[in-house]
């Protein structure tokens, strides 16, 4: 979770805590106008924390300003890497990191290197693309669609289809069955669904995906969705 100290203070902090509401940790982020970027995400075994950061490149007073991604390891709350230009990381079971750069997806190996791009093209925003647990398949939301790629067979099929509603902010379910999605409502804003995850086979969404409350409700919301193991 994000939260801000307060008008005293230009800092941030993420906090980490279990389904039961215990803290495991407690991060301060940024100094003066430093601003997050993305969601803090972890990697599915927990073990590390990675989130984005808009901030001056340098503390010495440097008016440039700079997209940049911080890595920790969420046991010692030391920093595993910094990577400046990118945005929107997301962590695999692999000790991969995935960024983005602009409209494009960046994968970094387990020491952090540049390994180029993914090959799909991402929308701007928060929560616009995850990939699965095991590193294989990236769904990336591109002109409020959903498009998949197999990383192994460099693949690509379109995800999710529906006639005049836009599809955004994918998420793996933590078994990589699943996918959750923000669907555009028939009107206005956009509700939670959920849809099987099939590699290479495209899902027709309709009314059903959505996921209601007991009373009826739909479950409306922005930004990048998560699951609970």
């Amino acid at each position: 979770m994000w939260d801000y100290f307060g008008p005293a203070s230009d800092s941030w902090h993420v906090t980490v805590r279990s389904l039961a509401g215990e803290q495991l940790a407690d991060y301060t982020v940024g100094g003066p106008l430093s601003f997050p970027t993305s969601a803090a995400t972890l990697d599915p075994t927990a073990s590390r924390l990675a989130y984005s950061v808009d901030e001056p490149q340098s503390q010495d007073g440097d008016a440039e300003r700079i997209d940049r991604v911080y890595v920790y390891d969420l046991r010692t709350g030391a920093v595993l890497s910094t990577v400046d230009g990118r945005a929107e990381p997301v962590l695999t079971g692999t000790g991969e990191l995935l960024v983005r750069a602009e409209d494009a997806i960046h994968v970094y190996d387990a020491q952090y290197t540049d390994q180029g791009p993914a090959g799909l093209k991402v929308s701007p925003r928060a929560g616009a693309f995850d990939v699965s647990p095991d590193g294989r398949y990236v769904v990336a939301e591109s002109d409020f669609r959903l498009l998949g790629l197999d990383r192994t067979t460099g693949r690509t099929w379109q995800v999710a289809d529906e006639l005049h509603r836009a599809h955004t902010s994918p998420a793996f379910s933590p078994d990589g069955r699943w996918l959750a999605f923000l669907r555009a409502g028939a009107v206005a804003s956009q509700y939670l669904a959920v849809i099987p995850f099939v590699p290479g086979r495209t899902r027709e969404v309709v009314d059903g995906d959505d996921l209601r409350s007991p009373a009826g409700d739909f479950y409306g919301g922005t930004g990048r969705i998560g699951w609970a193991a």
